[in-house]
């Protein structure tokens, strides 16, 4: 019998990215930010995903707190993370953040910190990359069918591309499946401006614990509601 992981990389077509040795192996480094938030734990507890579709994954720290509960939960799961592994805007712009990319030979190395990362953890069964935008990973999996019972979006904060995500990957969630998002505070208006017209739009009610919100998508069509102002819960 296949295992999830495997059945999700044969629908992607690429095998299996760590099939081969390393062209680079970095030491273990799982810096971000809430990646190990408790809403997390509970989104895959409640949901025992079989697809997590994870977008924005940075080193990995989320993916690899998620496929943790995973095996600990003794779960048949699959995390793809999707992601360019470039960097986002406030990276190249931001003095602060602009060292975390660890550039060499001119491009961020993320890509190659994510794969020691999993490498390093032992997690190679369970987390799958995809390094595309967003917006054509969804297009892609649209093409191919796949469906998540989880959807984790953490890219960009700009108003526009969180809308887009949100609008994107809502359709390949699962009815009764989990939307958890981060970063929905003062400090990233874009978020909570997205999250908030993306409610509305689709008679939505999120949940927001701390830095993160959460949807469920129903199970059956509902009626239109007014949806709560996510800045009313805001911290």
């Amino acid at each position: 019998m296949t295992s999830a992981t495997e059945r999700l990389r044969a629908a992607l077509g690429f095998g299996d990215p760590f099939a081969e040795p390393p062209l680079e192996s970095l030491p273990e480094d799982l810096q971000g930010w809430a990646g190990r938030d408790p809403v997390l734990r509970r989104a895959v507890e409640i949901v025992r995903p079989r697809l997590v579709v994870e977008v924005g994954t940075w080193k990995g720290q989320s993916a690899v707190f998620m496929a943790e509960i995973c095996r600990e939960l003794g779960l048949d799961a699959a995390i793809l993370c999707i992601d360019t592994w470039l960097g986002s805007l406030e990276h190249l712009v931001d003095d602060r953040f602009r060292p975390l990319l660890g550039v060499r030979r001119g491009r961020p190395t993320l890509y190659e910190q994510f794969l020691s990362n999993v490498r390093a953890r032992g997690l190679e069964g369970y987390l799958t990359p995809l390094p595309q935008t967003s917006g054509t990973a969804a297009r892609f999996l649209q093409c191919r069918g796949i469906v998540a019972d989880l959807v984790y979006l953490d890219a960009s904060h700009e108003e526009p591309d969180v809308l887009a995500d949100l609008e994107a990957y809502w359709p390949l969630l699962r009815p009764g499946g989990l939307l958890v998002g981060d970063d929905c505070t003062a400090n990233f208006p874009g978020v909570v401006r997205a999250l908030t017209i993306f409610a509305r739009r689709h008679a939505l009610e999120p949940r927001v614990e701390g830095v993160k919100f959460v949807l469920r998508k129903p199970d059956v069509p509902t009626v239109r509601v007014r949806a709560t102002e996510a800045t009313a819960t805001l911290p």
